[in-house]
Formats: structure tokens, sequence, C-alpha cells
């Protein structure tokens, strides 16, 4: 008498229980209901000095109009996106928004920190770990921050309305990652630090952190040190938690992992299990554009290396560099950013991963130069003497220049942005690093042509580079427009994937002394060891796969107990370089079997 079994396996993931080991992030959707909230308690209390700061991703419709609350303390402290500003407000006697006059960007990962010092009247914006906004301190002005009975949010508001379960309103759409608030202003360099570091910090100016990393039953968890459990955030119309990696299969077994930005967990990005080498691909940020008559910024710098040995369940430490901002100014005869003449393209960031204790570098891009005059915007002189911004490159052999950005001539006219370098890690050839095209100058007004983004042209401020590619940032017409930012560089991890499927087959019994028939149905060639309580089963052992309409391996099991028995299996993939990957277990019930022997 033969039994047939069928059982299909996926491998199993690794158990990462590690506090803060994966990195997820708060998604909330376009129906702007969502958002998580706590009723007033002390340890939201901010005296004086404030930061506050986020990772947010906001959408279109977020961007568009309207109010888009990211943090807020209603009469203490508040974070908006308004009408596709960032906008704050600060409470002692008056309750309004100011403006930054900067503006969020759809769709793309950007870092936020603002911040206002002890008992002064100024605030600065940071976007990026850069210096963008400098204006006064609102309604708060050199006073002390008025404290409030009601609720501390993330996503939404709920005006003057106490407790949890209050209506809420203007909700933000997108995802926010990475919240923190401190009771202290924290510097250009240490903004930049925490952009790109997870974790608690034992440093007691830190009062709120929500790094959503470990969300469980409607929780989310308050890890700043000595936080209290008022501190907690209840989860309200069920916004979903999403893992930043965004894995996908391109082909057969081949899977990527794109990064649009630092991946946030305790150690970094882990490894599934069964994988033994690894594709890197590492493209910095692009150099923002010029301001009046810009010059395109330069394209980051990429790195492509193949094959890296890797063990399964390690991790991997993961940076992704920004794009650098657009030049600005302000009116004739003020300055921008933080009261000098930084109105020339920021440069971009440099992106790294290491593997095994060696670090891949793409560069960032330079940031493009603008002409002015007479120290301020739309001054008179002659033209201006331009120089070329230089790109970083990626560091080791395989390193690729980002293109240089475009340059007006002698005349002034446009000039393109060199065109960059190409790999093919996701499956299709894409440019990388390509430099932005400069501004129409005085005398002509043609568009620039730089492979992913164009200068200004006819009054218009420049292109921003294609966000993920590393482009340079379009330089920007005259009177005064804006440079356009660079586009953000990206982390691409290739790797082969192996597993199978795995179902009980409910109603299935094994005989007792009986064969049975076990087939595991995995996605490659290969062999399978069958096991029973950890045992592997004799005439089970490296069994090949036979592919037809799907590729399988079977073996036939004569139980030697008539109890419930957790049956395994571990397929070792053909290709080279491979690893094992463990499957799941699937408890199969053990009959007697019928009739004499």
């Amino acid at each position: 008498m033969l039994a047939s079994l069928s059982l299909s396996f996926t491998a199993i993931q690794p158990a990462y229980a590690a506090t803060g080991y994966v990195d997820t992030y708060l998604h909330l959707d376009s129906t702007a209901t969502q958002y998580v909230v706590a009723a007033d308690d002390a340890g939201f209390t901010i005296p004086n000095a404030i930061t506050m700061e986020a990772w947010i991703r906001p959408d279109a419709t977020c961007v568009a109009s309207g109010e888009c609350v990211i943090m807020i303390k209603e009469n203490s402290y508040a974070l908006s996106v308004v009408s596709g500003k960032f906008n704050f407000a600060l409470y002692n006697g008056g309750w309004f928004y100011y403006t930054t006059g900067v503006s969020a960007r759809a769709g793309i990962w950007q870092h936020i920190a603002f911040t206002r010092p002890t008992s002064t009247a100024t605030s600065k914006l940071y976007i990026n770990g850069r210096l963008v906004s400098t204006t006064s301190a609102g309604d708060a002005g050199t006073s002390a921050l008025s404290d409030s009975i009601y609720n501390f949010s993330i996503g939404a508001r709920n005006g003057l309305n106490l407790g949890v379960n209050a209506i809420f309103a203007s909700g933000f759409t997108g995802d926010i990652d990475e919240v923190k608030v401190w009771q202290t202003e924290r510097t250009q360099t240490q903004v930049q630090s925490d952009m790109n570091s997870y974790g608690p910090t034992g440093d007691s100016n830190l009062k709120l952190y929500y790094d959503f990393n470990d969300v469980s039953g409607g929780v989310v968890s308050n890890k700043a040190s000595g936080a209290t459990s008022g501190t907690q955030l209840t989860v309200k119309s069920s916004p979903t938690f999403t893992n930043l990696d965004s894995a996908t299969v391109i082909t057969g077994n081949l899977k990527i992992s794109t990064f649009g930005r630092t991946y946030l967990s305790a150690n970094g990005w882990p490894v599934p299990i069964g994988i033994s080498s690894i594709d890197a691909m590492v493209i910095g940020g692009g150099g923002g554009g010029g301001n009046n008559v810009g010059g395109g910024g330069s394209g980051g710098g990429g790195y492509m290396i193949t094959s890296l040995p890797t063990a399964s369940s390690t991790t991997i430490p993961i940076h992704v560099g920004f794009g650098g901002a657009g030049g600005s100014s302000t009116a004739a005869g003020t300055l921008t950013y933080d009261g000098t003449s930084l109105i020339n393209g920021q440069d971009g960031d440099s992106s790294t991963v290491t593997i095994n204790g060696s670090t891949y570098v793409g560069g960032g891009g330079g940031g493009g130069p603008t002409y002015w005059a007479n120290s301020y915007c739309a001054g008179t002189g002659s033209r201006s003497t331009w120089a070329q911004a230089g790109p970083y490159v990626g560091s080791g052999g395989t390193g690729n220049s980002g293109g240089t950005g475009g340059t007006p001539s002698s005349t002034q006219s446009t000039a393109n942005g060199s065109s960059g370098y190409s790999f093919n890690i996701t499956g299709a050839t894409v440019t990388y690093g390509s430099g932005g095209g400069s501004g129409g100058g005085y005398a002509s007004a043609v568009n620039g042509n730089g492979a992913d983004s164009l200068g200004g042209n006819g009054g218009s401020p420049g292109a921003s580079g294609t966000e993920g590619r590393g482009a340079g940032g379009g330089g920007g017409y005259t009177s005064c427009n804006l440079g356009g930012a660079g586009g953000t560089g990206v982390v691409v991890l290739r790797y082969a994937a192996y597993s199978g499927d795995f179902t009980t087959g409910k109603g299935a019994t094994a005989v007792y002394r009986t064969a049975n028939t076990l087939t595991v149905t995995v996605t490659s060639a290969g062999k399978v060891t069958f096991y029973v309580k950890g045992k592997a089963i004799p005439g089970c052992k490296s069994i090949p796969t036979i592919s037809s309409t799907t590729i399988t391996a079977s073996c036939n099991w004569r139980p030697s107990i008539h109890i419930p028995t957790p049956v395994t299996a571990i397929f070792t993939p053909s290709a080279s370089g491979s690893s094992p990957v463990s499957l799941n277990a699937g408890e199969i019930n053990v009959a007697a079997r019928s009739g004499k022997r």
C-alpha cells in the first residue's frame, strides 16, 4: 500500500525578534483619517528650546493644498505641510502657522528638522541635514513655549478637543518615520547624525522617539530614554506599518531590494536565509543647480560590485545619499539659507553600503554655480566667470564618475549636462549620475538639456534631477529663479531568492509502517533532504529535483510512530555559491494501517 502526501515548502525567514531589527514606517492612506495619538502627558511638555525631526514621504495630495499635519501638540508646538510649504506653530499667547517658505516634495523621502533655540526669536529648517531656511520663531517670539492640556498626535490634529477618541482632521497622506522631539536645539552636525542613525540615545534632551519598527497591539512605544507609558501612542483607523525593503522579483530566482533612503534599524538590513552572495549598486545624490543663470549640478558617482560573499542572517548597513538643494536667493540685498552667500547649488551626499567589513561608496555630485553681481540677486555688473563644479566619484576600481553639470558659454547660452553612466542591476539598463542642464543667460533663453534635468528657460527655475538616479539639478534662469534640486541616490541589492510553497494537505494522513510519498515543490534545480523530528529520513537524503511543469523532489517515508509528526526539509540550490534553504515544517497525522502485514 502506498499513500501519497503532496507537500510544498516556503523558505523560513529569520525570526528577527530583537527590538528595532527591521525598518518599518508608518503609512497613512489617501482617506486622511489614519494617525497615532496620545492624551496629554508631562512627557510631551517642551518648555523652551525645541527640535522636531522626521523622515517623511508625502503624496501628491498632501503637497497640493490644505493642511497636512506631521506632528502636533495642540496649543504647544506643531510641524505641518500647508499649501505645499513646511509650516510651524509655537505657542505663547498666539496659535498660528508660520511658513518657512520651503516646499515639500511629493513621492520622495526627505528628512526634515525644525529648530528653535532657548528664548530667541529665530528658527531654522533643515532638509536632509542642510540648512535651507532661517525665519522668526512665530508667536513664541523670545518667550518660553506654553504647555497645554491637549493631545499629541502624528499624522493628524484634533483642534482643542481632549482624549484619544476625539475627532481628528488635517490628516497627513503618505509615509512618516523616525519622529524625534528634543527639548534642545540640535546643531546642523547633530541633525545630519540624527537623520542617518537608528536608536534611542541616553541624551535626556530626547523626549519623544517613535521609530515604528516594533508596533504591537495597536500601541506605538516611545523609545526615548526614560520615557513614560503615558507617551505611548494609540493607533487609529488602521494605518499600516510597512517594511522599507521593497523587494521585488525581476526574473526567475533573481530578486532586488531597492532603498530610497537610509535603512534605519538596530544593525542594518537583515540578509535573508539562504543567500550566500549579493550584488550591490550604490549611487550618490546629485548636486543642486545654481540659481539665477545657474550652472547645472553634477551627477552622483556610482559603484557596482558583483558576487560579494555574505552570510545569511547577517546585516548590511545601508546609507542613501540625498540630492543637494538648488541654489536660492531672496529679495535684492538679502541672502539665503543661513544669512551668508550660500546661493550656489548644494553638493549631494554620498551613498554607502558595508558588506563583510568593506564599504562601497557612490560619491555625491557637486552643486552648480550661480551668477550674481554686487553680492545680491538681480545685481548689476559684468557677466560672471563660470567655474564648472566637478563631480565626486565612486570609490574603487569599478567606481563611476557622475556627469558634470552644463555650464554656459562666454555668451551666456545654455549647455547640456554630461550623460553619466549606466548599470543593469534592475533587469533593464538605466542611466545614473547625469549632470543637470544649465540655465538660460542674459544673451539667450534656450533650455538646457541635461540627460535628466533641464536648465531654466524664460524666467523659470531649473528642473530637479531624476530621483533614485543621482541626477544633478538644472540651473535657474535669470530674475532670481531657483536651481533645481539634485536627485536622491539609491542603493540596490540583487540576490538569488530560492524558495518553495508549503501546504499541509489538510485531511491527508500518513500510514504507519507504509511507504508514503513526500513531495517538495521549489523554485529552481537542486537537491532536497527530508527530516522527521530533526533527523534525516533514510532514503530521503539529497533527492535531486525533477523539472516538469513544476520543480519537485519526492521520496517515500515509512512512519515508525502513531502520533502527529513534524516533517521538514532543506533545499540546496544547484547554482554556484548558493546556501542551503531551510523549509517550513508540516505536521502530519500517522494512522494505523489497515489489514495485516
